[in-house]
């Protein structure tokens, strides 16, 4: 299952990803972050390093539908901007 995290870049997103890596049927395909879009993760989290080599993209509720099973959202004005997406 395809994951997509909104948010990534604050301490619940970065925690989520943690806990993410560790499941077996899911595969990080998405990191969103409005602040340090086209930043790799791994360059604001050192510890990622080597386990997550992603870019932070910018909020867009079409691709993620579009290249996501699942979406968590760590904002709530966000999580009112994607709660139309149905599987």
């Amino acid at each position: 299952m395809k994951a997509g995290i909104v948010g990534a870049n604050g301490y619940s997103g970065v925690e989520l990803i943690r806990l993410l890596l560790n499941h077996p049927q899911i595969k990080i395909e998405m990191l969103v972050a409005h602040s340090t879009t086209g930043m790799e993760i791994s360059s604001i989290y050192p510890h990622l390093g080597g386990i997550v080599e992603r870019r932070l993209e910018a909020f867009d509720a079409d691709e993620l539908a579009a290249r996501t099973d699942v979406v968590f959202s760590q904002r709530q004005p966000v999580s009112a901007r994607i709660c139309y997406l149905n599987a």
